[in-house]
C-alpha cells in the first residue's frame, strides 16, 4: 500500500534544503574554501609559545614530499570564522601554503585571532595541532609502545595510524604502562 505523504510536509524540507545549499555565512555556518588544493605546492607548518609538541620544529614540505595521512588532512581543513578567540599564553599554529604561482596564503590557528582579523585566514586550531603532529611523528609504522616516545606519540599514533597495538585493554588510553599511565 502506498501512503500519500500531504504536500504541506514537503514544502518546509525543500525549502530548507535549498536554503542549505547557497553559499551564505548566515546559513552554512562553517563552510570555508579549504586551505589546500590542485594548485597548492607547498606547506610550511610552525607551532608557536605555550607547551610547545617541539618548540624549535619548523616542517617544510614540498606536495611530493608529504605522506599520504598528511596531505588527506591538508585537504579536509577549511578556514573558519566561528569560534575565534585570543590566546596570548597558549599554544598556537601557523601554515603558509605556496601555490603554482608562488602566491602565500598564511593561515593561523582560530585561537590566534588577536587585534583586527580583517584580512586574516583561520583554521580550527584541533585541525593545525592534529596536522602539526602528522609532521611531528607522522605515521611512520610503529605499532608498539616499545617504538613510542611520549605519550603525545602514543596518542598521536592511537588515533591516527593504522594496525598499531598499544591499547591493549580498549579503554582510548594508549601505553598505559610505559607513557601515559596515571
Amino acid at each position: 500500500m502506498n501512503r500519500v505523504m500531504p504536500l504541506c510536509f514537503f514544502i518546509p524540507v525543500a525549502f530548507v534544503l535549498s536554503a542549505c545549499s547557497e553559499p551564505n555565512e548566515a546559513v552554512c555556518l562553517n563552510c570555508g574554501d579549504p586551505i589546500w588544493s590542485a594548485s597548492s605546492q607547498k606547506v610550511v607548518m610552525r607551532q608557536n609559545g605555550g607547551n610547545a609538541l617541539a618548540p624549535s620544529a619548523v616542517f617544510d614540505y614540498d606536495r611530493a614530499m608529504l605522506s599520504t595521512e598528511a596531505a588527506v588532512h591538508l585537504a579536509k581543513m577549511q578556514e573558519t570564522t566561528l569560534n575565534l578567540s585570543c590566546i596570548t599564553d597558549g599554544t598556537t599554529y601557523t601554515a603558509t601554503i605556496t601555490d603554482s604561482a608562488g602566491l602565500q596564503s598564511v593561515y593561523q590557528s582560530d585561537n590566534s585571532a588577536c587585534g583586527s582579523v580583517s584580512g586574516k585566514h583561520f583554521v580550527s586550531t584541533a585541525m593545525m595541532k592534529n596536522l602539526y603532529e602528522f609532521f611531528l611523528y607522522g605515521c611512520q609504522g610503529k605499532t608498539t609502545c616499545s617504538e613510542m616516545t611520549s605519550c603525545a606519540e602514543a596518542t598521536f599514533y592511537l588515533n591516527n595510524c593504522p594496525n598499531t597495538t598499544i591499547d591493549g585493554n580498549n579503554d582510548g588510553v594508549p601505553c598505559e604502562r610505559q607513557w601515559c599511565g596515571v
